[in-house]
């Protein structure tokens, strides 16, 4: 398949997760195999109802969820985490060094190399004149060899030693430890990368700007004319040409929203953007490079939405060689952040509205066990705080799971500095849950009800 390294999932996982799943991956690549043993263990450490082949056979569905029963926690007994503590209780030698060994009459020295050229070197005890049993190359690599409880194990064995001379195996020992410590402290720093300074945008331009203009994303044809002084408003692909057109009557600057995902149905939405640039609609939100191209090829206008995840200045650079015309920089930036991003590009915020959580080709929803047939109505997934996450479906685009309340701004714009334009960003709302939000935009209040400042503060830690 071409795969040339592999993330092993282990976010809040128990040690013995870590050591039984790293311990069969180790398996699967050195024998082509994973043992009886070692799988059931790693089964009863972690696995709900069983394992999966996740969406490498192409095939979605129930069979791809489970539920981690209290069976599935007991059954990881006290014999099976007795033989998965076997697995790390003692250090994986698995790095090659070679070491040279030095003796001569006036010092006695070690040096050990690795792979990657990391050296240490290590001055021993001055060797003295053998009474009976002289020192000898056998004597010495057998001492020098001995790297158990650390990660390293002998490749090559070099050694001068003048004939007649001796080192007691205390003095062998301790050259090899000092060695082997001080090239695990150098192994430890980080080699500079080189670079290449180039030319950058002052990034103190943005600081002053203050936002003047608003767009709003609708996932619906709920769109009051109290938007009508928005500068842009985002439609779905999921509005037809009779909506889009009285959407343009009205006095609406329109563009589409290509979808963040898109499941075996690139065909359909190039066709469809094809039919909105006879009606006149030129501009399009596209959320992932493949939408870019997209767009590109059709000869649209392109404003970049947050699937692009441009969190630095570099970034904004290749969206403006890209021609993308603007962008929403990532949520996932503070407020201070924003604001010294550098470029000429103009950038904005999604300062309202629910925040997609989470983008997911299988729907969680079909894990009751009923299937798409019969949901009929919003689902949300609760989480273990007993917080309900809407979810909304659609098998061609994918599951987004929403967060559980919105985030708001409209009392803090005074903080907000550096941005050219706000998202108001609608998925669920109804319209009476639009009107109260767009009053507290304009209004610059925030609702009784609970909000959230998302990540503009807090930051990613």
């Amino acid at each position: 398949m071409g795969i040339a390294s592999a993330k092993i999932e282990g976010r809040m996982k128990r040690p013995e997760y870590v050591a039984a799943a790293t311990a069969a991956c180790r398996q699967s690549l050195d024998n082509g195999a994973v043992s009886p043993e070692l799988y059931g263990n790693l089964e009863a450490v972690f696995s709900r109802s069983g394992f999966t082949q996740g969406y490498y056979e192409g095939k979605t569905g129930l069979s791809m969820f489970g539920i981690r029963s209290k069976e599935n926690v007991q059954s990881a007994d006290s014999k099976i985490f007795a033989a998965i503590h076997e697995l790390y209780k003692k250090e994986r030698q698995h790095i090659p060094v070679d070491f040279a060994l030095s003796v001569d009459e006036q010092e006695s020295s070690l040096r050990v190399a690795d792979s990657d050229g990391n050296s240490c070197a290590a001055l021993g005890a001055v060797p003295e004149k053998a009474l009976k049993v002289a020192l000898d190359r056998e004597r010495a690599e057998k001492s020098i060899g001995k790297t158990g409880g650390t990660p390293f194990f002998m490749r090559n064995f070099d050694c001068y030693i003048k004939e007649g001379l001796t080192l007691p195996a205390s003095a062998l020992n301790s050259m090899r430890s000092q060695c082997l410590e001080g090239l695990s402290e150098v192994r430890k720093t980080l080699r500079p990368v080189p670079f290449k300074s180039v030319q950058r945008h002052e990034t103190d331009t943005r600081m002053n700007k203050k936002p003047t203009n608003y767009r709003v994303r609708f996932a619906d044809y709920d769109i009051s004319d109290s938007y009508l002084d928005s500068e842009l408003i985002y439609v779905t692909c999921a509005f037809g040409d009779d909506k889009l057109e009285e959407l343009l009557d009205r006095g609406f600057a329109v563009a589409v929203e290509i979808p963040r995902a898109m499941f075996g149905i690139e065909n359909k939405i190039y066709e469809h953007l094809r039919r909105v640039q006879k009606l006149g609609i030129n501009e399009v939100l596209a959320n992932n490079v493949g939408a870019v191209e997209m767009a590109q090829s059709l000869g649209m206008d392109i404003h970049g939405g947050f699937g692009l995840n441009l969190t630095n200045t570099e970034a904004l650079h290749w969206a403006e060689k890209q021609g993308i015309m603007d962008a929403e920089v990532s949520f996932e930036l503070t407020l201070e952040q924003i604001s010294r991003l550098g470029g000429i590009i103009p950038i904005g915020i999604i300062s309202m509205g629910r925040l997609p959580l989470m983008l997911t080709r299988n729907c969680p929803i079909q894990n009751d066990g009923k299937g798409c047939k019969y949901c009929t109505y919003a689902h949300t997934i609760r989480d273990r705080k007993g917080i309900d996450f809407p979810v909304t479906c659609n098998h061609d685009v994918g599951t987004e799971i929403l967060n559980s309340v919105p985030v708001i701004l409209a009392d803090r714009k005074h903080e907000v500095k550096g941005i050219d334009f706000e998202v108001i960003r609608y998925s669920i709302e109804d319209s009476r849950e639009k009107a109260v939000l767009l009053e507290h935009f304009r209004n610059g209040t925030v609702p009784k009800e609970k909000y959230t400042r998302g990540l503009y503060y807090r930051g990613v830690e």
